[in-house]
This record gives structure tokens, C-alpha cells and sequence, in this order.
């Protein structure tokens, strides 16, 4: 085999070595930007359920102002969970488009559901 076609090929192999290290990198970024998300959505809720114990437990001794903070608040949370579920939109696919089958190339949902029904009949 001549040396060119030799350094071409390993040129090649590099090249698809370096591909496939970048495309794992850009999926596990992916992935822990997809799981922060995730985090803050669950922190954001927490706080709102911690501020719903507080409004059943002190509802009638809030002040007006007291009672302002805190919708400002609830009001803050919303806006930075609708963020977060925007840029969850970003990372994830979108399920509505992914198309379910198995290897039989049938949709197994359905298989399922055909099953079940039998099974009751």
C-alpha cells in the first residue's frame, strides 16, 4: 500500500476519532444543561409549595404588604419556571414528533393496547 493512501487513511480515522469526541461532548452538555433545568424546575417548585404551607397556615395574619411580597414572588417563580421549560424545549426533542416502533416495525403502544383489550373480552 503506497504511504499516501496510508497517511490518508489515518488523516480519515483521526478526523471520524475527532467527530465522534465532539459529538459525545456536545450530548453530554446537552444532557447536564437538560438535568440543571431540571434542578431549578424542582427548586422552584419546592419554594412554591413552601409558600403555599405558609399561606394556608397564616392566611387570615398576613398584612397587605406581606400578602403583595408574596404574589410578587409566586409571580417571579412562574416567570423563572416558564424559562427553564423553554429552554428544556431547546434540549429535549420533542416527543409529539418521535414516532414509537419496534423492531417489527409496528407500534407497540398499539400492540399493547389490542392485548389488553383481548384480555378483557
Amino acid at each position: 500500500m503506497p504511504k499516501d493512501n496510508i497517511n490518508e487513511l489515518r488523516a480519515s480515522r483521526s478526523n471520524l476519532v475527532s467527530a465522534r469526541k465532539k459529538e459525545r461532548q456536545d450530548e453530554l452538555r446537552e444532557k447536564l444543561q437538560c438535568s440543571e433545568y431540571l434542578a431549578q424546575i424542582e427548586k422552584i417548585s419546592q419554594d412554591l409549595e413552601k409558600i403555599n404551607r405558609l399561606l394556608k397556615r397564616e392566611r387570615k395574619k398576613l398584612s397587605a404588604n406581606e400578602t403583595g411580597t408574596i404574589k410578587t414572588r409566586i409571580l417571579a417563580l412562574k416567570t423563572r419556571a416558564e424559562i427553564n421549560f423553554k429552554r428544556l424545549a431547546k434540549v429535549l426533542p420533542d416527543l409529539k414528533a418521535m414516532e414509537i416502533i419496534d423492531e417489527d416495525g409496528n407500534n407497540p403502544l398499539k400492540s399493547l393496547i389490542e392485548a389488553i383489550v383481548k384480555s378483557q373480552k
